[in-house]
């Protein structure tokens, strides 16, 4: 699934928000070795990039309605947004 990262939270167990082209969504990162790289400053984001990842979703019934639970499990790759060149 490709997911364009929205405002960026970068606090221990903060869920991360996301788009996947619709209405933007609360997700959690599951992938340790992802967020080890991005805790090591390895990999640095830029507004409008996407992530492609494995995505895990939970429906469920409460008495409040339904809710649903979003993680990314995997992350397959970050790739930045497209850059506009500057003109002369």
């Amino acid at each position: 699934m490709n997911l364009q990262i929205v405002p960026l939270s970068f606090k221990d167990d903060n869920k991360w928000r996301v788009t996947d082209g619709g209405e933007p969504f609360s997700v959690s990162i599951e992938d340790a070795e992802f967020l080890k790289q991005v805790a090591n400053s390895e990999i640095s984001f830029s507004k409008g990039d996407y992530l492609v990842c494995d995505v895990r979703e939970r429906q469920t019934i409460t008495s409040n309605g339904l809710k649903k639970d979003r993680a990314i499990i995997a992350v397959k790759a970050h790739r930045p947004a497209a850059r506009q060149m500057k003109l002369l």
